[in-house]
């Protein structure tokens, strides 16, 4: 017999991916060594991170997603400083509808509608009086509507929330 002869494989086409040597490498020798198959991740050489990092849409929503997440978080932190703002430098005061100082509060309230953005925001409120003669008057008051308004009060501003 004859010994047999070493064949030459042809070239591969142009673009397709080169055939792996069958000398070892370092790096096939060095992950022989410690045990590791050199698979990368364990899935058969396949990296899914390696791939998403080339695709630019998945790149932009990832980053949009980020941007989404901050600008959320930049919210909430937003309220909650308003929120600890309002409970630890306002100072509350209720009055009730039933209450003696009701009334001079709204008169309060109505004379401050004449010098600040109270007056944009109002209710009417219509007084009628008899006289002693028969006749009666019809005065119609503007109040301050019911919501949020800032008036100044010995030169500080104080923040109304009037409620029915």
């Amino acid at each position: 017999r004859e010994p047999l002869a070493a064949h030459t494989m042809p070239p591969p086409p142009l673009g397709a991916p080169a055939a792996a040597s069958a000398e070892p490498t370092a790096a096939t020798a060095a992950s022989a060594s410690s045990g590791s198959s050199g698979l990368g991740l364990g899935l058969g050489g396949f990296n899914p991170l390696a791939t998403l990092e080339g695709n630019p849409y998945f790149s932009a929503g990832f980053g949009l997603a980020i941007m989404g997440t901050g600008l959320a978080l930049m919210r909430g932190a937003g309220k909650t400083a308003v929120t600890m703002a309002k409970r630890h430098l306002l100072i509350t005061l209720e009055v009730t509808s039933k209450d003696r100082a009701y009334p001079w509060v709204l008169q309060w309230l109505t004379e401050q509608a004449q010098h600040t953005s109270l007056g944009q925001h109002l209710s009417v409120q219509t007084v009628v009086k008899k006289l002693a003669n028969g006749r009666t008057t019809t005065l119609f008051e503007f109040l301050p509507s019911t919501g949020t308004h800032i008036v100044q009060y010995n030169g500080r501003l104080v923040m109304v929330d009037r409620v029915r």
